[in-house]
């Protein structure tokens, strides 16, 4: 079985250290401590590269097909691209495509309500 989506690729150089310390038997601590804010965006509607550091502009749609800017992203240019790299290689992998297929199909029998294990 394919590894979980959230355990696919590491980004950064570093593993985000675990906010709490946790014993052996105890649930680990998330990756993220929950006091990171959370930011939903519709889409990227623009990345603006620079030699040291690239913007990834994040945006929701306003329902007329119109996007407003919702907040800026600052990140090294090559840190971007490594990130690039990464979400094509996780994406084009038969692993992720027979999941993300196996996950739609669930998706798709619930709708129509049916078991999705039939």
């Amino acid at each position: 079985m394919a590894a979980p989506l959230s355990k696919r690729s590491n980004l950064a150089s570093k593993k985000v250290a675990s906010p709490v310390s946790v014993a052996k038997g105890e649930p680990k601590a998330p990756r993220v401590s929950p006091s990171v804010p959370t930011i939903y965006a519709d889409n990227i509607i623009d990345i603006v590269y620079g030699i040291h550091t690239s913007k990834v502009v994040l945006g929701v749609e306003l329902g007329n097909g119109n996007f407003q800017a919702i907040g800026v992203v600052v990140v090294p240019t090559a840190a971007l691209f490594a990130a690039g790299k990464s979400v094509v290689q996780d994406l084009s992998s038969p692993a992720m495509v027979k999941e993300t297929a196996e996950r739609m199909k669930g998706i798709l029998a619930m709708m129509s309500g049916r078991n999705p294990k039939d």
